[in-house]
């Protein structure tokens, strides 16, 4: 990424946290980060079936990640496991899962806060467990060596809680202006870095592959 696409970004970075901060302060929080309703999946894919059960415990803010995890629940299906895919938040317990896959939007640089949690409160029983990751986020879009390390940062302190996953998938995200709130419409117009442009950028011909290899790695 060149010189002024970061600082660019650093000046978008800086900019959420003053705006927001001007929300809190003129009492108009509750309004700006206000998301529209979205349904997300909770799935159940291959009950029939009798290898070992998998959880697909995912964290997204406007859908696009939970779209993500259902797809890696069905095609898990298809090779044999039986898959919930749940939004992490929701999760009761990991006691019928010896396999985790935990999937998270990343915003600000960072795992949202409902996988964060989610790894706090199962940090023990998920020492136990085997387990793989994905992340969706704005710097993926572009598959590059150099965007694959940053977005690899941005996961170091949630990874550092787990054990080491067997596979882990750095997808890109998207950005629907539809599906977020009047505070992060305002400061993606404001995004001079274009990461934050309004678009698709999730390859499924990639994450079906991702999906793929760790389906061998599981059998």
């Amino acid at each position: 990424m060149d010189t002024n696409k970061q600082i660019n970004r650093r000046q978008f970075l800086k900019t959420v946290g003053v705006t927001l901060g001007a929300a809190v302060v003129g009492g108009a929080a509750q309004w700006a980060l206000n998301e529209p309703e979205i349904q997300f999946p909770q799935e159940s894919f291959g009950k029939e079936q009798t290898m070992q059960k998998i959880l697909v415990a995912y964290a997204s803010k406007c859908g696009s990640t939970a779209e993500i995890a259902a797809a890696v629940g069905s095609t898990l299906a298809l090779k044999g496991f039986p898959v919930d895919v749940i939004s992490a938040h929701l999760v009761k317990d990991l006691n019928s899962y010896p396999i985790v896959v935990l999937g998270t939007a990343l915003r600000m640089e960072k795992p949202i806060p409902e996988m964060s949690d989610f790894v706090k409160k199962y940090r023990t029983e998920l020492q136990n467990k085997t387990l793989a990751c994905f992340s969706a986020g704005v710097y993926m879009r572009s598959d590059t060596p150099e965007n694959r390390e940053k977005t690899m940062g941005f996961l170091t302190t949630m990874l550092s809680q787990l054990p080491p996953p067997i596979n882990i998938g750095l997808f890109g995200g998207k950005v629907d202006l539809q599906k977020l709130s009047p505070f992060w419409r305002l400061l993606v117009s404001q995004d001079k870095s274009s990461l934050m442009r309004e678009g698709d950028g999730r390859d499924w011909t990639v994450i079906n592959a991702w999906t793929q290899e760790l389906s061998v790695q599981l059998a």
